[in-house]
């Protein structure tokens, strides 16, 4: 009955409410059924007429169709649909109610807002059809694997609505082809779990939150609009992008389990991923599109084998990280890929690429990092890539760069050990590429600069050229390892320049080529040439440039390596350490510079050379001359070697009109004549080889042996030529000499001697064509065979030295000479031609004038005699000076010149005199100074031992500089002794004589005496008042102690004296001094110094004592210094003078004491 009431009252309280077409639930009925008409408050199952209410509180099953023309679902009640629900208006399900859809549809066109809880269960699919909306705001529950299937309407998850998928399978479907729609602004969130759930309609999420908590969500078959929002994916869960999904807006959202992009993805305009997360959005298949740009923040990571692919002219910017972690190629067909500042591409897994397709666009830009990871194989990068500034690192595996252009435009490139980087296709250059690289960057495509662009590589390996050129018109600056491997030729073209101030090593035999290009190997700069027959070539005839400025070296072991472009050795160095390194083809000019060239190995100029500035280095193997040399006139060229080998002519000229200075070892080897042309100087300060049978020809220029040069003609008919009537001059100035060989050696060319020609082996042959002149300063001396062949062109102004320590010069020919000329011989004994020198003349009308200049090597007497020219024929000039001499061991030996049977020159020793002076041995000694300050020395004390190669020690003359010594001469003092033999030679040594004085000075001081002090007592100055006085042999200072003017008290002292002389010897004396005070009595009178008076004093022979204050007096007693008493006058009744005689005393200083009868005074008196 209260039920029934309280019916009636709502019912009554609805129908004030609502008008007359609202059907009420009343809940009267027997059930809870929808078609019970006693339930409803018109007693009737609503029609699509009827606004329907469903009160709080109640339960109504929805068992067959229902039509309202809208519904409310009122407080807590609940609402259970096992069937279809039309609405035609604006319906309701309040907060706290709850709908249990089991089967059916929801229809009718209106729109249903659900506030509370709508729980789909069953297996059964659930529909919204008829252009039917549902607006959720509240939670909307899918708790099994039953579909809520749009067919033809719209589902609008609010802002605050929940959509939770609670059932494997439980899928958010559609059927036909009318508006199939899923607005989420709210929450939608997969709870199942295991298995999948889907959304299959089209979803407009709009800011709202997607969530996969458990299972995977799937967004298949109709569009997903992703318009920002929210996507959490937990671990283990996947929310799978499998339709089209067209992205607006940033989307966000913790992905702890993958957000799978396995369809179409598409960007209008610019959408971004900014997930946070352990895991990220896996790329599995399907294409970027759009035309737009998608901003990817966090991880995106493509799996399988697909391939993913940026379509449509659209741009992905990616700023986190980019990972395709196995081979499914990332296919830039139509887009660009644009891996910002702080993006990464990880490239994980072999051959999972960066590829294209068509035409269109398909760059790559990358500002962040790429990096290969992929454990072994290959990942290829294959689209255009500008990689501006960005890093691009190899870890593991090899980065492949092929196909399309690659632009680097400065960045970082790091290659890990047993890695590579592989640059296959063409690279643009542009700015400095940084980085370490451990592995290789393997250079083996076309590499293009066309400004100035960078390699400045750190690491332990380098770049790897193998194959392809350096292009492009600019300037390619290396500052670290370029190694060429391969048998390809690698080449410079399209007027590129390729500085290197690193390494650049040529590794194996194919060619470095300049086509068109200069190479500018800078100070800094290596190159390295290996291999044999790895050569620096060229093709064509532009620019073939190699300037080095650094150090160019051949390692190659055995073979041959080529430098065959022009080649400007600017100061550079250049180094064969192994094999041989060979100049040819272009010109080779060498600008100052260093050449080293290891044992074994050599290094070749087979192209013409052009010198300037010096050439140093070490030549321990050659340097082989093969071609033309030219010095350009009006400039020098040096060789300024060290090392034993030297420069090996082997064939070619000097040229140029220049100078070419030889400051090292030229050696001419070969058949093959060198020649000196085009008015070229050649300057030898070194060693002039001429070691076989090819000639040396002057045809135009000048040859100067200098005083430091040595020409040395080894080879039999190794000779000295020339051809043609220009300057064809040999000026020695040093050495030139025969050697090594028998045979003859010939001089053809005009030979001016100012040094020494020295025949050792075989026959040097002179003045066949040209003349030969011996001037003044020229010797021609040696143990062989000269030969004159033209005596008409032959001039001997200098000396002929025969013999080698000694032996015989053979001359063939007329001998001249002049009143310059000197004949040289060495005597060392009594043997011709083994024991001193003989000149053997082979000819007749012998000329013999100007001087003979002897060496002596031992000691003859006077008688002897020595042969020291023979001649076959006659001698027809006899004027040699006579006598002269010659000295030897500090003797002059006086030889006369003969001429017996006018056919030999012979000396004889006519007179020996002594000319070496004493040999003068000298000591120190010291002097003592006797009493009176003086000494002496003799000659005797400071020889020590003189002597003479010929007088005796006893008939030498001894002289000493200075011999006596006083004080002034105290300390060190320099004498000279002078020793004299018997010839009138003298010489003298000098010695210290040191002077010392070790006698003490003397001192006296005067004796005890007694002061009255009336008082303390001032002491006097006992030295200055010649109390105390001191003598010495030099000379002597007294100090007093206590010194002068020091304060004495009533006592007995001891007045102390010291004497010291300049050379510290002491003496010393003291005396008693007793301090009274005297102060007389009542009935005393005081006895004081100005009591007293005594004049003259300094006195003759009488003292006037005056008794001033008339006292009564005693007596006066005289002492001298030493305290002792002369004499003693008595002074009683003296009155007021009395005068004593002192005639008695001797001249000096006394003292008088006058004694009262309380009191005494002394005073001093000076007897004169």
């Amino acid at each position: 009955m209260k039920h029934v009431l309280l019916i009636f009252t709502l019912f009554c309280a609805s129908y004030m409410t609502v008008n007359a077409q609202t059907n009420t639930w009343t809940g009267a009925g027997a059930n809870t059924n929808w078609n019970t008409v006693a339930n409803w408050s018109l007693n009737a199952m609503p029609t699509a007429a009827n606004d329907v209410v469903i009160p709080t509180g109640f339960t109504v099953n929805l068992n067959v169709a229902g039509d309202t023309k809208s519904i409310v679902v009122q407080g807590n009640s609940t609402f259970n649909m096992s069937n279809t629900l039309s609405i035609l208006n604006a319906s309701s399900v309040a907060a706290n109610a709850t709908c249990a859809w089991t089967l059916g549809s929801l229809t009718g066109g209106g729109t249903l807002t659900n506030n509370g809880t709508f729980n789909l269960s069953s297996g059964n699919t659930k529909s919204i059809v008829g252009v039917t909306t549902f607006n959720n705001t509240g939670n909307f529950n899918i708790l099994d694997g039953g579909d809520l299937n749009i067919t033809d309407g719209i589902f609008n998850n609010l802002a605050s609505g929940i959509i939770d998928l609670r059932g494997n399978e439980g899928n958010i479907s559609y059927t036909g082809s009318a508006s199939r729609i899923l607005n989420n602004a709210g929450l939608i969130k997969s709870t199942a779990t295991g298995g999948n759930v889907r959304i299959q309609t089209v979803l407009n999420n709009n800011g709202g939150a997607i969530t996969v908590s458990n299972g995977n969500l799937i967004f298949d078959f109709l569009d997903k609009n992703l318009n920002g929002g929210v996507l959490n994916v937990s671990v283990g869960s996947v929310l799978r992008l499998t339709s089209t999904t067209n992205l607006t807006g940033t989307l966000t959202g913790a992905l702890n389990g993958d957000l799978e992009w396995s369809g179409n993805v598409s960007s209008a305009g610019t959408s971004t991923f900014n997930f946070s997360g352990s895991s990220g959005v896996r790329w599995t298949a399907g294409n970027l599109t759009g035309g737009g740009t998608l901003v990817n923040k966090n991880l995106i990571f493509l799996s399988s084998g697909n391939t993913k692919s940026i379509i449509g002219v659209t741009t992905l910017n990616n700023e986190g990280d980019f990972n395709i972690p196995d081979g499914g190629d990332f296919n830039i067909t139509d887009g660009i890929f644009n891996n910002q500042l702080t993006g990464t591409i990880d490239m994980q897994w072999a051959e999972g690429n960066i590829s294209y397709t068509g035409s269109a666009s398909r760059i790559l830009n990358n500002a962040g990092l790429i990096k290969s990871t992929a454990t072994g194989g290959n990942v290829r990068i294959q689209t255009v890539l500008n990689n501006n500034g960005g890093t691009i690192t190899v870890s593991n595996g090899n980065l492949i760069f092929d196909t399309l252009d690659k632009n680097l435009n400065g960045g970082v490139l790091n290659v890990s050990v047993g890695s590579v980087l592989r640059l296959t296709s063409t690279t643009n250059l542009t700015g400095t590429l940084t980085g370490a690289l451990n592995g290789d960057l393997e250079w083996s495509g076309n590499v293009s600069s066309a400004g100035t662009s960078t390699f400045n590589f750190s690491g332990s390996s380098g770049v790897r050229w193998t194959a392809g050129n350096l292009t492009g018109g600019g300037t390619l600056v290396k500052k670290n390892l370029i190694f060429l491997s391969s048998g390809n030729t690698k080449s410079i073209i399209g007027a590129t320049t390729l500085n290197n101030e690193g390494d650049f090593n040529i590794t194996d035999g194919g060619d470095f080529n300049i086509t068109d290009g200069i190479f500018n190997n800078q100070l800094t700069g290596t190159i390295d040439m290996q291999w044999a027959e790895g050569n620096i070539s060229y093709t064509g005839s532009a620019s073939r440039i190699l300037n080095n400025a650094g150090l160019i070296k051949s390692t190659a072991t055995g073979g041959n390596v080529r430098i065959q472009t022009v080649l400007n050795n600017n100061g550079g160095t250049i180094t064969v350490s192994n094999g041989n390194l060979i100049f040819d083809f272009l010109d080779k000019n060498l600008n100052g510079g260093m050449y080293n060239v290891s044992v074994g190995s050599s290094l070749q100029w087979n192209s013409n050379t052009v010198i300037s500035g010096t050439l140093t280095g070490n030549l321990t193997g050659e340097i082989d001359w093969l071609n033309d040399i030219t010095i350009p006139n009006a400039t020098t060229g040096t060789f300024n070697f060290t090392g034993n080998s030297g420069v090996k002519w082997s064939s070619g000229n000097l040229t140029g009109g220049g100078t070419l200075v030889n400051k090292s070892l030229i050696f001419l080897r070969t058949a093959n004549t060198k020649s000196i042309i085009g008015a070229t100087t050649l300057n030898n300060e070194g060693d002039f080889n001429i070691t076989d049978g090819g000639d040396f020809n002057i045809t135009d220029g000048i040859f100067n042996n200098q005083s430091a040069g040595t020409i040395d003609m080894q080879g039999a008919e190794g000779n000295i030529s020339y051809t043609g009537s220009a300057s064809r001059i040999l000026n020695n100035f040093g050495m030139l000499k025969r050697t090594t060989t028998a045979g003859n050696a010939r001089i053809h060319t005009f030979l001016n001697n100012s040094g020494s020609i020295d025949a050792q082996a075989g026959t040097l042959v002179f003045s066949e064509f040209l003349a030969f002149t011996n001037d003044e300063e020229g010797v021609v001396k040696g143990v062989s065979t000269v030969t004159i062949a033209n005596t008409a062109n032959y001039t001997n102004n200098g000396t002929f030295s025969p013999g080698g320590s000694p032996g015989t010069l053979t001359f063939n020919g007329v001998f001249k000479s002049s009143t310059t000329s000197v004949l040289d011989v060495e005597l060392n004994g009594l043997t011709s031609g083994t024991q001193y020198d003989v000149l053997a003349i082979t000819g007749t009308n012998a000329i013999f004038d100007g001087d003979v200049n002897v060496t002596l090597g031992f000691e003859p007497v006077v008688g002897n005699t020595f042969t020291v020219a023979t001649t076959t024929g006659t001698i027809t000039t006899k004027s040699l000076a006579t006598p002269f001499t010659s000295d030897y061991l500090g003797k002059r030996y006086t030889f006369n010149v003969t001429y017996p049977n006018d056919n030999v020159v012979r000396l004889t020793i006519s007179n020996i005199l002594d000319i070496e002076a004493p040999n003068v041995i000298t000591q120190n000694a010291t002097v003592q100074l006797n009493a009176s300050g003086n000494g002496s020395i003799t000659a005797a004390q400071i020889n020590n031992g003189s002597s003479d190669n010929c007088s005796l020690v006893a008939d030498l003359t001894y002289t000493l500089s200075k011999s006596t010594f006083n004080c002034s001469n105290l300390g060190a003092n320099t004498v000279t002794l002078t020793v004299t033999d018997e010839a009138g030679n003298s010489a003298n040594q000098t010695a210290t004589v040191t002077v010392v004085d070790a006698i003490n000075p003397t001192v006296t001081c005067g004796g005890d005496s007694t002061i009255d002090s009336n008082g303390n007592y001032a002491l006097p100055n006992y030295v200055t008042n010649s109390t105390a006085s001191a003598s010495d042999n030099c000379s002597a200072t007294v100090v007093q102690a206590p010194v002068a003017g020091t304060s004495l008290a009533d006592g007995t002292y001891t007045i102390s004296f010291v004497a010291t002389d300049s050379s510290g010897n002491t003496a010393n004396c003291s005396f008693s001094l007793t301090v009274v005070d005297t102060t007389l009595g009542i009935d005393d009178f005081e006895l004081s110094e100005s009591s007293i008076q005594l004049y003259p004093n300094p006195v003759g022979n009488v003292l006037t004592i005056k008794n001033v204050n008339n006292l009564e007096l005693d007596n006066a007693q005289i002492t001298d210094v030493t305290g002792k008493v002369i004499t003693t006058f008595d002074l009683k009744n003296m009155g007021l003078t009395k005068e004593i005689s002192l005639e008695d005393l001797s001249s000096g200083m006394y003292f008088l004491k006058i004694n009262g009868l309380n009191s005494s005074v002394t005073k001093r008196v000076i007897k004169q």
